[in-house]
Formats: structure tokens, C-alpha cells, sequence
């Protein structure tokens, strides 16, 4: 699976950051998964990272970070609407 998610990932997938990046790359990609121990954490990182990514959010704008924010809201919409930021609707 970390060769088929589009961003490359560097660090072996054992690694807790490595196996949450793929699984959120694999989450807006709308990738399938095989198991039931990956789909068990995918739902898991999937509930909390959109409740993270916003409230990190909500630091930034209140620290002032314009340009952290902003990305910070783009990550936060790509996790909410499963939809990379380069797609549209119309695709």
C-alpha cells in the first residue's frame, strides 16, 4: 500500500506517522482496503484527523499564521470532502 498512494512517504510503514499518512492518503483517494485490522484503523485516524487538522486550524488563525492556516484548511476540507484539492467535482 505505500507504493500506492499518491504522495511518496518516506520512513518504513511500522512507524505510527508512516502508517497514519498512508492511511490518510488512502482515505481521500477512496482506496479500498483488504482486512479488517487496516479498515479498523482507518476509521479510527479518519474521526480523529479531521477533528485535529481543525483544530489546528483554529490555533493558527488565533496565533496570527495566515499561511499555516490556510493550508491547515485545505488539508481540513481534502479529509471532510474525500477529494484532493487538484479534483473537482466536474472531473
Amino acid at each position: 500500500m505505500l507504493e500506492a498512494v499518491p504522495i511518496p512517504v518516506k520512513g518504513s510503514p511500522e512507524e505510527s506517522t508512516t502508517k497514519i499518512n498512508i492511511l490518510l492518503q488512502a482515505y481521500i483517494s477512496r482506496t479500498k482496503l483488504d482486512g479488517f485490522a487496516l479498515n479498523s484503523d482507518m476509521a479510527y485516524v479518519t474521526q480523529s484527523a479531521g477533528r485535529i487538522i481543525r483544530a489546528l486550524f483554529e490555533i493558527f488563525l488565533k496565533r496570527n499564521w495566515a499561511e499555516i492556516a490556510m493550508i491547515a484548511l485545505e488539508v481540513s476540507k481534502m479529509v471532510d470532502k474525500r477529494q484532493w484539492a487538484c479534483m473537482t467535482p466536474l472531473r
